[in-house]
């Protein structure tokens, strides 16, 4: 018979697990955005608008919802806001779809809390995983996440192609988006991570998020994390347009989708064992290598197999990616203020997204689609350039990483005793 401490820790785990499973199968409605958009008759240009409208406010909103959980000392409050707020304007975007402005606004007041969910839900989630230690991995609740996204993505793709509309995959993300922020609401026992747990707030003098700006290796990261994940999350968008050219139904964009997400699941199983047997960098370099190569093969596709074959390639490096990205960037970094940091570099993300869909719009229209995957294969390749001179800089210059230690403030934040910060 099991002990409380075992019964605890399985119920953490299956709690975890359900949360991000039903927050995927909400966020895999997204992969229908460009769809939807091009079923009401919205010109590729407004599409780049559209898409670069909505990466333009993610500069902001998880920065600004990661600096608000930290500052409430509550991931778990700030991700239930965000996920209710994002389901509601998930149930509107078909109504509003049919008009170009109206659309915008509810894209824009959609994405700015959508954005910040999966942000929100990592850094909760590896925060409690370091204090579980290997009773509860990051990698083997995430999966889920994958999993869910994965057989939904196949359950929208099969939905929209009988129901010959893609509106449906929009009310059940929504829906499902309402039904994770439940969940959320029903986890008040679950933060239990030093030193968020049963503290007050902290005023931003208190918190001093100026202390990321003078931590080398974590601004070195930044950059690579954002022009790596720019490769990770653009290849989808434009996959519509990819299919047509192949003679396929954009309702296939399902189908790719579910098929990269099952692949995301291996590598972020073995995601621990990765790291521990190669180490954070190696594993860091793979994944921008076979980015670039994945963007090369749409560039060039010419079936239906090639395609298949780079989202389970983009699946597998995405997974181990997720995987590794955020344990990594949290050994670079204070305790405090690690929903903040995660959340500026998805910010910087779409810093570049802004940009990449400002300019895709108009490459698309005037040099096609495969043009503009061969531009997405340098972001990728770029980050790997910047990832290995910023280490030899570091290595020569014998700059050492962060130590908690040796910061005052984290250390007074981490005595069980102190409710305040002098």
């Amino acid at each position: 018979m099991k002990n409380s401490s075992a019964t605890r820790r399985d119920a953490g785990y299956l709690y975890y697990s359900a949360v991000v499973f039903f927050l995927y199968c909400a966020l895999s409605c997204s992969a229908f955005t460009v769809a939807l958009y091009d079923s009401r008759g919205i010109s590729g240009t407004q599409v780049g608008i559209l898409l670069a409208a909505a990466s333009a406010v993610s500069i902001f909103s998880p920065p600004a919802m990661g600096l608000l959980a930290d500052k409430l000392r509550s991931k778990r409050r700030t991700l239930m806001l965000c996920l209710a707020l994002g389901g509601v304007t998930d149930l509107l975007l078909p109504l509003f779809a049919g008009s170009f402005w109206p659309l915008l606004g509810v894209s824009v007041v959609g994405n700015a809390f959508r954005g910040a969910t999966f942000t929100l839900f990592d850094a909760w989630l590896v925060s409690e995983a370091s204090v579980a230690g290997r009773k509860l991995e990051y990698g083997s609740v995430r999966l889920w996440g994958s999993i869910g996204y994965s057989l939904f993505s196949l359950c929208y793709s099969a939905i929209t192609e009988v129901l010959g509309s893609v509106d449906i995959a929009f009310y059940l993300g929504g829906a499902l988006m309402l039904l994770t922020a439940l969940f959320c609401l029903l986890g008040a026992g679950r933060e239990t991570a030093a030193p968020q747990a049963g503290k007050k707030a902290l005023s931003l003098r208190e918190l001093r998020p100026q202390r990321l700006l003078h931590n080398y290796y974590f601004i070195a990261f930044f950059f690579v994390f954002i022009l790596i994940n720019v490769a990770k999350d653009f290849g989808v968008s434009y996959f519509s347009y990819l299919l047509a050219e192949l003679g396929r139904s954009s309702s296939d964009v399902g189908l790719l989708n579910g098929l990269k997400a099952a692949a995301e699941v291996p590598l972020m199983f073995a995601a621990g064992w990765l790291v521990r047997r190669f180490g954070y960098r190696t594993c860091i370099f793979s994944v921008g290598i076979l980015y670039a190569a994945e963007h090369l093969c749409y560039a060039f596709a010419n079936s239906m197999g090639i395609l298949i074959g780079a989202q389970i390639l983009h699946g597998a490096f995405s997974g181990l990616f997720m995987g590794i990205s955020a344990s990594y960037l949290y050994t670079l970094i204070p305790a405090s203020l690690s929903t903040t940091a995660h959340a500026l570099a998805i910010g910087g993300s779409n810093v570049l997204s802004v940009l990449g869909n400002l300019g895709s719009g108009y490459l698309l229209e005037s040099a096609g689609v495969r043009t503009l995957y061969q531009c997405m294969a340098v972001p990728p390749a770029l980050a790997v350039l910047i990832f290995a001179v910023t280490l030899i800089v570091g290595k020569a210059r014998h700059i050492a990483p962060y130590d908690s230690t040796q910061d005052a403030l984290e250390c007074a934040l981490s005595r069980p005793a102190a409710d305040s910060v002098s």
